[in-house]
């Protein structure tokens, strides 16, 4: 991951970490965290994607007070610096199983930070993923956590991540 971030351009559409177990992409995603600089964790399981979308923008510095709050698209897009936004779990949003919640993370909320000098990189499922997606990096369900856990298998695996297209998941 740390050398596509390194590689990608501002802009674009957000990119995702798909995982079909569901569980590893969290992982995945601390260890990113952990390497890139200035980079913004937020663990979306059991949060709304208002939720979701307020924690991103404290952490990017952005005013939320009243009279400000309207204003959070024109001060992301200010932001000077790179930032690349990590959502773990964002399958997992939402109070409930059938949560609407995650859909709407995924189409709305995403997409939204997504802007400027503002990366999204998400972490869901198949199921969840929107059509034309951009995925980064693919986790089978066979791959134990504890393999992304490891800093040499993370960099081999993580830091040499080929992008894929959803017609080379079929």
């Amino acid at each position: 991951m740390s050398d596509w971030w390194r590689e990608r351009h501002a802009g674009g559409r957000p990119a995702y970490l798909l995982d079909l177990s569901g569980t590893d992409g969290a992982s995945a995603l601390q260890e990113a965290h952990r390497r890139i600089g200035g980079s913004v964790l937020v663990d979306a399981q059991g949060l709304t994607a208002e939720e979701v979308h307020k924690e991103v923008l404290a952490a990017l510095g952005v005013d939320l007070s009243p009279g400000s709050r309207s204003r959070w698209r024109s001060s992301v897009r200010q932001l000077t610096e790179r930032r690349l936004v990590l959502v773990a779990n964002a399958h997992r949003a939402g109070q409930t199983r059938r949560s609407y919640e995650p859909e709407r993370l995924i189409s709305r909320t995403i997409p939204g930070l997504n802007n400027g000098n503002v990366t999204v990189l998400a972490h869901t499922t198949p199921h969840d993923l929107p059509g034309r997606s951009e995925v980064i990096l693919r986790l089978s369900e066979s791959e134990p956590s504890e393999a992304l856990e490891s800093p040499s298998s993370a960099s081999a695996g993580l830091g040499g991540a080929a992008r894929r297209s959803p017609a080379d998941m079929g």
